[in-house]
């Protein structure tokens, strides 16, 4: 009698879930953004919510909540009831550096985080101001042996300095200067300004002035040339593999919150990011659609974690 007692409240607890994940989502859905309004990660956040409240028909609404490089923003969704009615959209830099960066995280990316999907991703590209002499990757590492080469970045632990970090150590460039500012808008400008001399930005920051000819650019750091920078060789065809790297983007979930409804709305998100008219508005601000369900978006979590805090920890990279 227990057993059947215990397999009826198991049937009825799975009946109960798939009853919620049909009837969900059943009011407006909260999505935090972690990172400043206008910014990359808030202009896809609402796009794909754009998208998200007319195919659910409820509104998918952006909180944005600033600070520690996403930590605090991130850390308020994984602590809200895991009713389905809460998500957090992140960058992969802030469950992949972070727990390197910080010597306390407020929440753990195993334990607290249920990943949904991914839906988009941007390149990298190393940038350089047009005044500056070099022409490739190879030039720029031979420029900075003998002189001083200034990189900008948005801050201590950003991805902008970890991939300058990088660069600098696999060439043992001891002369790169690196110069912090507070975000990637005032970073890019410092470029463009001329008061740095190299930028490793994501396109989102750099497309217009790479097209404007204010900022000239080396590699992209993708498998293959971009379709819409396709004069720009990747760092692997100048013979530098180690120099892949992507910025993906992505919305989580609190653990335990129910699997259908995760599996849900991961399909929902897939079936914006094969959207023409979707695909094309990414194109333009300088992404790409990339697409993982929870499964496939837990390892690339995983594998991301690994390998940058790996680099992070021998760097002795800290946020500060």
């Amino acid at each position: 009698m227990h057993v059947l007692r215990h397999l009826s409240a198991v049937l009825l607890a799975l009946a109960a879930a798939a009853a919620a994940a049909q009837t969900w989502p059943a009011r407006p859905v909260r999505t935090i953004n972690p990172f400043a309004a206008g910014g990359p990660s808030d202009v896809l956040g609402r796009l794909i919510n754009e998208r998200l409240s007319q195919r659910l028909g409820q509104p998918f609404l952006t909180e944005n909540r600033v600070g520690a490089s996403g930590n605090i923003g991130v850390d308020a969704a994984l602590k809200s009831p895991p009713d389905g009615y809460t998500f957090a959209w992140v960058v992969d830099f802030v469950v992949a550096f972070n727990p390197a960066l910080y010597a306390k995280m407020p929440f753990d990316i195993e334990k607290d985080l249920q990943p949904v999907a991914t839906f988009a991703a941007t390149e990298v590209a190393l940038v350089v101001h047009p005044s500056v002499a070099a022409k490739t990757m190879a030039d720029l590492i031979g420029q900075a042996k003998q002189t001083q080469i200034a990189f900008a970045s948005a801050g201590p632990g950003s991805p902008g300095h970890v991939f300058g970090e990088l660069f600098k150590r696999e060439f043992n460039l001891a002369q790169m200067l690196h110069v912090p500012y507070k975000g990637n808008a005032p970073a890019s400008q410092s470029i463009v300004a001329g008061e740095t001399q190299a930028f490793f930005g994501a396109l989102p920051g750099t497309i217009a002035n790479i097209r404007a000819g204010k900022l000239r650019a080396l590699a992209v750091f993708s498998r293959e040339r971009l379709p819409y920078l396709a004069d720009v060789p990747t760092a692997r065809e100048q013979g530098f593999p180690k120099f892949e790297v992507q910025n993906w983007f992505g919305i989580v979930a609190p653990a335990g919150t129910p699997r259908e409804i995760v599996n849900r709305l991961s399909q929902e998100i897939a079936a914006v990011a094969r959207e023409p008219e979707f695909l094309g508005r990414l194109e333009k601000i300088g992404f790409s659609a990339h697409n993982a369900n929870p499964d496939e978006m837990r390892a690339l979590i995983r594998r991301d974690a690994a390998r940058w805090g790996e680099f992070i920890r021998g760097a002795g990279i800290r946020a500060e």
